[in-house]
């Protein structure tokens, strides 16, 4: 009772994929070193990518292996480092920053249609509170997008439609695709304290520029929280 058929089937035409880089940098420093400047501009073409696409599972799998995608990655990836001219107490205070801005789009899928890649076995709508969520490559769209459930809108404003009779909003019939899953931007601050050998130090992380799904809700009302 405790094992399972493997439910993923690979492609019989599997193709090796290839990530061909182009990158450019800068580095310098000034003041003695105290000021460190990195940066660098990438270029990525990704082909025959080998992705998890989801099928019908009267196929006897619920998911397959193929290539099914080729996207493009591109932006800057930069550094700063700050020395303090003068040490603080017995020891010296150090500042990083790290800044990445990676922008992609999709330019091919399998059959030149939408793909659902992977993400739909564990997201499947199993009621009217549960949404369908699943990733999507779109030509010509962000590597990649969310495709799910959404409320029924009124075209002329956007607004939710309510039942009049149940006061709830009611459930678009079709999916939507919408929101990038990756971020644009993802920036890193990190200040330290050396005294001797010894250093501390902490980081703060930023994302943004893309959209985030938590399934919270959903999953404490299946399991009845």
């Amino acid at each position: 009772v405790g094992f399972t058929a493997n439910a993923t089937i690979p492609s019989p035409n599997l193709k090796p994929e290839f990530v061909n880089t182009k990158e450019v940098g800068l580095e310098a420093s000034f003041m003695k070193n105290r000021i460190n400047i990195q940066a660098t501009y990438f270029y990525q073409n990704n082909t025959n990518q080998i992705l998890q696409v989801s099928q019908s599972s009267t196929t006897g799998y619920t998911s397959g292996l193929a290539n099914a995608a080729a996207f493009k990655n591109y932006g800057v990836e930069m550094d700063l480092g700050l020395t303090p001219v003068v040490n603080i107490g017995k020891g010296r205070i150090d500042l990083k920053v790290n800044a990445t801005y990676n922008d992609n789009k999709v330019t091919s899928t399998l059959g030149n249609v939408p793909v659902i890649i992977g993400g739909n076995s564990g997201f499947i709508q199993l009621a009217a509170g549960t949404p369908t969520v699943n990733n999507i490559a779109v030509v010509g769209k962000p590597a990649f997008e969310f495709q799910m459930t959404d409320y029924l809108r009124d075209p002329a404003n956007g607004k939710v439609i309510v039942d009049p009779s149940t006061g709830n909003p009611t459930q678009s019939p079709s999916l939507i695709t919408t929101g990038r899953t990756l971020p644009l931007w993802i920036v890193g601050i990190t200040p330290s304290y050396t005294v001797g050998n010894f250093s501390f130090s902490m980081t703060w992380d930023y994302k943004g520029g893309n959209d985030f799904y938590s399934g919270l809700g959903p999953d404490e009302d299946f399991a009845g929280i």
